[in-house]
Formats: structure tokens, C-alpha cells, sequence
């Protein structure tokens, strides 16, 4: 019997929980469980919301691991873009076991940096890169490989080494997302990915879930595949997601006049929050919005055949 299997079944007997339940919660898979709340469980086990309770501590205190603060930070790698001006913005790079939400209006570029840091995840760590394979889910069918691979050429790298480690899914529908989201917690493991990518995130929920009665629906939905998400984030994955905005009546700036889609559901899961705004011709402006590590700011790039790369220094 695996360890932490043995380890959870000795918690919930010990907190009284009967071993018809726990087999219960066990064919739930106890992943899935440690992430439910109270009331998820008395839904699901058809249980008073007290033996729930007794439920999420018990697993709770087998997954609690304490360990010195350096042991965290030393092992986390970033993920570079490789424009000086972003990285610095961004601590040195996108880090690993984080959950990035990038949002903005259409065409903003939020595809086309999903694309770049996609193949720079393939990249060597001594390049700025991950040296792992990567997930693409898409949404929106906005996943170019000609694209991709345009902008291999442009930077000199091989376009068939680099499409060859990454993994790819068009997930139009809700439910072919939640599919998706479950098997990269697979493929992290499997295939050794080590970046995911969603772009778009609530497209499909607002596609099937219209008018303020599916409201409530929607944001359970949302509220659910955020939980797997951050499971992947658990396993040292990093998490991608780009957002569409929705407009705020009588705002001036663009932080204020747009906020990203997904109300009050998002929040504070992801790690990061940033925001992309079109400027002037090719260039765009990246701010952090949102981030529980790192200072309020931005930067200033650009979107050409080589992917995001600085602004022209006669700009």
C-alpha cells in the first residue's frame, strides 16, 4: 500500500469516520477531496456537514508538510521571456508552481505571448528556458503552428525540435476543457510537462452559461477547474491562463476601465495576475496588476515575426 494512501486511511479511521465513507471518498480519488469544500462533500457523500468537516481535516493533516522556507525557494526555476525589461519586471522570469492569469483586450497579444513563452519553455535552463515539454490547451482555436514555427526561424531554432515537445488539445466546450485540465495533471508526471497553457480560460463558460440564471452555475464550473489548475501548480507545473476583460461604466484607465472576466471567482487564486494593453504600431505594455511576490509595475515590448522582443531603441 502507497505510503500516503496508508497515511490517509489511519487519519480518517482515527477521526471516526466509517470505512464505508472513506472507500467512498478514496473512489472520489483523494486528490479531488483535499480540495472540496465542506458543503462540495455533503453534496457529493450525501453527509452531515460535521463528519465533512472531520473529512477535509483529517486528510488535511497527512498533506501538511512543513519544511525550512529556504528549501522552497531554492528549487524554484523561472521560465525567462527574454526581454530584460519583462523578466526584471517579473522577479527574473514566470516561476515554477505558479498560476499566471494574463488578460486583455482583443488582440492585445495575449495568443502571441501564450506562443512565444511556449517555445521558450522548451528551451535549455541555461537559455531561460525549462527544458520540458509543454500543454496547449486552446479554447479559442488561436494555436498557430505556422506561427510557431515562424518564429523559431526568426530566432534561429529548430521549428520541429521545438513542436515536437509540445502537446496539444482544442478544447471548445466546457466539458472538453475539465478533460483537458485533468489529463496535464497526468502529463506532468508522464510526459514531463512543465508548462500549461489555457488560452483562452472562460471562453467556453461564456459561450454555454448566457443570462444571470446560469450565473451561479458558471461560477461553481470556473470555481472547479481553477481547483485542478492549482493542482498542477502543486506539481511544480506552471499554470497559463489568458483572460478576456469585461468594461467598467464611467473609468479612465486601463486597469480601471476593464477588469478581467470571472468576477469575483478568480480573485486571489492565481499568483499573478498581469495585464496586456496595446500601444502604438507593433508595441504593447505588460503591468503586474495583481501579485502576492512581486511590486506593482510595467514594461514596454514589442510584437514581431520573432515573437516578444524589446522596442526598437530609436523608439
Amino acid at each position: 500500500m502507497n505510503l500516503r494512501v496508508k497515511d490517509v486511511k489511519e487519519a480518517l479511521l482515527k477521526s471516526g469516520v466509517s470505512p464505508k465513507v472513506i472507500d467512498q471518498l478514496f473512489k472520489l480519488g483523494i486528490d479531488e477531496v483535499r480540495y472540496m469544500t465542506s458543503s462540495e462533500l455533503v453534496e457529493k457523500l450525501k453527509i452531515d456537514s460535521k463528519t465533512a468537516r472531520k473529512i477535509l481535516r483529517a486528510i488535511g493533516s497527512t498533506f501538511v508538510e512543513i519544511k525550512p522556507a529556504s528549501e522552497v525557494i531554492m528549487h524554484k526555476k523561472r521560465l525567462k521571456i527574454g526581454v530584460k525589461e519583462i523578466d526584471d519586471l517579473l522577479g527574473g522570469g514566470l516561476e515554477q508552481g505558479t498560476l499566471i492569469e494574463l488578460y486583455g483586450r482583443p488582440a492585445s497579444g495575449k495568443t502571441q505571448m501564450a506562443m512565444h513563452i511556449t517555445i521558450n519553455a522548451r528551451l535549455d535552463e541555461k537559455e531561460g528556458g525549462l527544458s520540458t515539454k509543454v500543454f496547449y490547451i486552446d479554447t479559442e482555436r488561436g494555436f498557430s503552428p505556422a506561427r510557431i514555427e515562424e518564429m523559431c526561424r526568426f530566432r534561429g531554432l529548430d521549428p520541429q525540435k521545438i513542436m515536437d515537445g509540445i502537446l496539444y488539445v482544442s478544447a471548445g466546450s466546457t466539458h472538453e476543457l475539465f478533460v483537458a485540465a485533468e489529463r496535464a495533471l497526468d502529463l506532468i508526471k508522464d510526459e514531463g510537462v512543465g508548462l500549461i497553457i489555457v488560452d483562452s480560460l472562460l471562453s467556453p463558460f461564456r459561450l454555454e452559461f448566457q443570462g444571470i440564471k446560469e450565473l451561479a452555475p458558471r461560477q461553481q464550473a470556473v470555481k472547479e477547474l481553477m481547483r485542478i489548475l492549482k493542482r498542477a501548480c502543486e506539481k511544480d507545473a506552471i499554470v497559463f491562463l489568458t483572460n478576456q476583460v469585461v468594461g467598467r461604466v464611467g473609468r479612465g484607465i486601463e486597469t480601471e476601465k476593464y477588469r478581467p472576466a470571472g468576477g469575483f471567482v478568480l480573485g486571489h487564486i492565481p499568483n499573478l495576475v498581469l495585464l496586456i494593453r496595446r500601444l502604438k504600431g507593433n508595441r504593447r505594455l505588460i503591468r503586474v496588476v495583481d501579485s502576492s511576490y512581486l511590486e506593482e509595475g510595467e514594461a514596454i515590448f514589442a510584437i514581431d515575426k520573432a515573437g516578444i522582443v524589446p522596442v526598437s531603441p530609436d523608439w
